[in-house]
């Protein structure tokens, strides 16, 4: 997986596809008002049908730490070959910070199985910082094969 950071043709700059410096994460006023941390209370579980229940809610928040604190012990080859999901090639973020310079969004899973599978946070990479743009509790858009089972309330 390379990752860009940059899609303005004078600063971009492929990394390769081993990249060796450790994970670091940013959580800012950049993350989408529809998809901050506190959304998990208003996001339906993929279904549509319902929205998480508690028990799935504390699932999902203790993932997204775990998610953090493991990440950050890694390096972004270890954290794309973890967690790394497919990228929407048109799914782009500008930067009004710095020079409304566009990005390529990067799509990581917060967790390998259960429910947690099912969310992914969204971002890009900038100065070597991944930059948070979304948490997606039920995102569905590039589901894995592997049969999820709710749990109940």
């Amino acid at each position: 997986m390379n990752l860009t950071f940059s899609n303005r043709a004078e600063t971009k700059a492929l990394l390769t596809k081993e990249i060796n410096s450790y994970f670091k994460i940013l959580f800012d006023y950049k993350v989408e008002d529809d998809y901050k941390i506190s959304t998990i209370d208003t996001v339906n579980f993929p279904n549509k049908k319902r929205l998480f229940y508690d028990g799935e809610k504390n699932i999902l928040r203790k993932a997204l730490l775990d998610f953090i604190e493991d990440a950050t012990s890694m390096t972004y080859t270890d954290v794309a070959n973890k967690y790394g999901r497919k990228r929407d090639e048109s799914d782009k973020a500008v930067d009004t910070e710095f020079n409304n310079e566009e990005f390529p969004i990067i799509h990581y899973s917060i967790a390998e199985e259960g429910i947690a599978n099912l969310a992914r946070i969204h971002g890009y990479i900038r100065k070597g910082v991944f930059v948070v743009r979304r948490v997606d509790w039920g995102h569905n858009f590039h589901p894995k094969k592997k049969k999820i089972s709710s749990i109940s309330k």
